[in-house]
């Protein structure tokens, strides 16, 4: 039986390739089902062999071909990290850094495609200031969406609520993917520093998580401020990054309930938040509204509609509930996963380019992350929407 040759490599690619992967030496060894030792040895000058680099390359989730060049090619930088609870370590998961890079790579696609197809991209959001209130900020951003309450309360789910906001999102230009991530690692992130600016909702948090998650993304690029986010969580303005967390959190839940809508529901079943009927009033706003309960206590507290001796206790049963909630959601056929993933503004995109024969099917693929077996299912996907 022959034995696979080794492979000179840089131990600087290597260790570059590691770390900006998320890795440690330990879990590379466990994951390869060798010693630490031997990964060390690697990253100090001794030789892999091919099977082993073709092991690396699937482990780090990078071209065979990166493991070979001559030194670390230069990495984009991470979003700045807004994630302020003691909970959240500054090291990001394997899983959180590939969405990272499949976010930002998909980002420059998109731009390339834009360019050869003869498009430009629509105006990024108005600028806003952390000065301004978010409640002002949120009004003006509901009507360039041009979603009003009665669309809301007629959406029959909150995935159907998720898919109407994020193509409301995307047709201002505004790209947004949804990638796996540990929940705890982050619940999203943003990218504006160039055009087109980019959302990635986390795909294995619960539905009106990530409705709430793509509106606090949104306010990051309102403020020009892109990040790596834990919205939704209760937080003091000790820094600068608590501020803008507090801003994108209060912009979101004024967005998506919006007093306006808070008293149609109050109007239309004749139900106060009281304290004796608060439970039963989160349970039908929540359901008429599409977001969590959270999100409706959390608004009712800011709207001074309730009282904080109310507010903290059903605050800490709700959170509780919340450990416990279903995330994620069940398998879905291919084509539609990646119209899930990549977007409908995305896939359009390369869907065009390769009928005006600008890229090869293989690119569609790469770009796409689909075997092309699947096309027609995501035109079918699309055409769905669309209708």
């Amino acid at each position: 039986m022959s034995v696979s040759p080794e492979v000179p490599v840089t131990p600087e690619v290597l260790t570059w390739a590691r770390e900006t992967s998320g890795w440690t030496v330990e879990q590379v060894a466990k994951k390869l089902k060798v010693a630490p030792k031997v990964v060390r040895g690697w990253e100090s000058g001794t030789s892999p062999r091919l099977t082993q680099l073709r092991l690396l390359a699937e482990v780090f989730r990078r071209p065979l071909a990166i493991l070979l060049l001559p030194a670390p090619p230069p990495a984009d930088p991470l979003p700045p990290d807004f994630r302020v609870l003691p909970a959240a370590s500054g090291n990001l998961s394997p899983k959180t850094r590939l969405a990272i890079r499949r976010a930002t790579r998909l980002r420059s696609v998109a731009r390339d495609l834009g360019r050869e197809l003869g498009r430009e991209w629509k105006s990024n959001p108005d600028l806003a200031r952390i000065t301004e209130s978010p409640e002002v900020i949120a009004h003006r951003e509901r009507d360039r969406l041009v979603v009003n309450t009665e669309q809301q309360l007629d959406w029959p789910t909150a995935q159907v609520a998720l898919q109407a906001w994020r193509s409301a999102v995307e047709a201002t230009g505004i790209l947004v993917f949804q990638f796996p991530m540990p929940v705890e690692d982050a619940r999203g992130f943003s990218l504006s520093d160039s055009k087109p600016f980019a959302i990635t909702i986390n795909a294995s948090d619960a539905v009106h998580a990530r409705v709430f998650t793509l509106f606090h993304e949104y306010g990051h690029l309102l403020l020009r401020q892109p990040g790596i986010c834990l919205p939704g969580e209760d937080r003091a303005a000790r820094d600068a990054r608590s501020r803008v967390e507090m801003w994108c959190d209060r912009f979101s839940g004024a967005l998506l309930a919006p007093r306006s809508a808070l008293d149609v529901v109050i109007k239309q079943f004749g139900i106060q938040p009281t304290a004796d009927r608060l439970t039963e009033f989160l349970e039908l706003t929540s359901r008429q509204l599409k977001v969590s309960k959270q999100v409706i206590l959390r608004r009712l507290r800011y709207l001074r509609l309730i009282h904080p001796d109310v507010y903290r206790p059903a605050l800490a049963d709700l959170l509780l509930q919340d450990r416990g909630a279903k995330r994620g959601g069940r398998a879905v056929p291919p084509g539609k996963k990646c119209l899930r993933q990549n977007g409908r503004l995305f896939t359009s995109l390369v869907l065009e380019a390769r009928e005006r024969n600008l890229i090869p099917y293989a690119d569609v693929s790469d770009y796409l992350s689909l075997p092309l077996r699947y096309l027609d299912d995501v035109r079918s996907a699309l055409a769905t929407l669309a209708a």
